[in-house]
């Protein structure tokens, strides 16, 4: 991987020498897990495919983030189907009629991803594929809409404190 990957056990000791930490936790946390992601964490990234009942969890999960006041979240639809096919679209509707905050890019559905996870390695070295620059692109776009939250969070912190 092009990132260091650490236990949770050592997360602790090496968290000072990052200024970026990606925590992967289980998909329905407890309510103290819960707690202490919003205390500790700057931005919330929720994966959710275009399925029911995914869309059910969230349902769940949101109103559990609603009653800790919680701010600091999105989704991300990812595995989305590509067009025609409208699941993408169709459920980016419905997330907003929730008011379910999201991301403005999805991850697109893609073949590259299956193949990387197979050989060990990052979509945007899928050998072969190449197709695999697509599902990357949707991962840097990402990556900036992320950084752009990331600013605008500092932005506000800053004119708080002043």
């Amino acid at each position: 991987m092009p990132f260091s990957v650490i236990g949770e056990a050592s997360l602790a000791k090496e968290a000072g020498k990052y200024e970026t930490i990606i925590i992967d936790t289980k998909g329905r946390p407890e309510r103290d897990d819960l707690n202490d992601m919003i205390a500790g964490s700057d931005l919330i990234i929720v994966p959710c495919p275009p399925d029911a009942q995914a869309v059910a969890t969230l349902r769940m999960l949101f109103a559990q983030f609603r009653h800790l006041d919680a701010h600091n979240y999105r989704v991300l639809l990812v595995n989305v189907p590509p067009l025609p096919q409208k699941d993408g679209d169709e459920y980016r509707a419905l997330l907003n009629d929730l008011q379910i905050p999201m991301f403005k890019r999805s991850i697109r559905s893609a073949k590259a991803f299956r193949k990387a996870s197979m050989l060990g390695c990052t979509v945007d070295s899928v050998p072969g594929d190449p197709r695999s620059y697509v599902a990357w692109y949707d991962y840097e776009e990402i990556g900036k809409e992320i950084d752009q939250i990331m600013i605008e969070q500092a932005a506000s912190r800053l004119q708080r404190a002043s």
